[in-house]
C-alpha cells in the first residue's frame, strides 16, 4: 500500500473515530482490521494497530525506513517532480523582483514559459 493510500485510510479511520464511539470501541478493542474492513466496505490488505494517547502517554508511529532502491514512485508523484527550468523569487516584507508581495521566509518558483 502506498504511503498516499495509508496517510488517506489512516486520515478516514480517525475521522470516523472522532464522531462514532463504537466504532472507536471496536477498533481499539480487538480485531481492528476486522473492525475498518465493516465499517468501510472493504478487506484490508495490511494489518492494522490502533491504540490511542492518554493523558499520561503519547503513541509515536516511526514510518518504514525503505532503502531508496526499494522505493518507487507513483505517476502522480513523477508528475509533481517532472517539470522544466525554473526562476526563484524569495521575499521576505517587500516587493520583489518578480513582482510578489507578502511578509514571511517563503519562495515562490516562477515558469520562465
Amino acid at each position: 500500500m502506498y504511503l498516499e493510500e495509508k496517510r488517506d485510510l489512516e486520515n478516514a479511520i480517525i475521522e470516523r473515530a472522532y464522531k462514532d464511539e463504537d466504532f472507536r470501541s471496536a477498533i481499539t478493542g480487538g480485531n481492528a482490521a476486522a473492525a475498518i474492513s465493516e465499517a468501510f466496505g472493504r478487506e484490508l490488505p495490511i494489518s492494522v494497530n490502533v491504540v490511542s494517547d492518554t493523558e499520561d502517554a503519547i503513541n509515536i508511529v516511526l514510518p518504514s525506513f525503505d532503502t531508496p532502491d526499494e522505493v518507487e514512485l507513483t505517476d502522480a508523484q513523477l508528475e509533481e517532480v517532472a517539470g522544466g527550468a525554473m526562476d526563484y523569487c524569495a521575499w521576505t516584507c517587500a516587493v520583489t523582483n518578480c513582482g510578489v508581495t507578502g511578509c514571511g521566509n517563503t519562495s515562490a518558483a516562477v515558469n520562465e514559459a
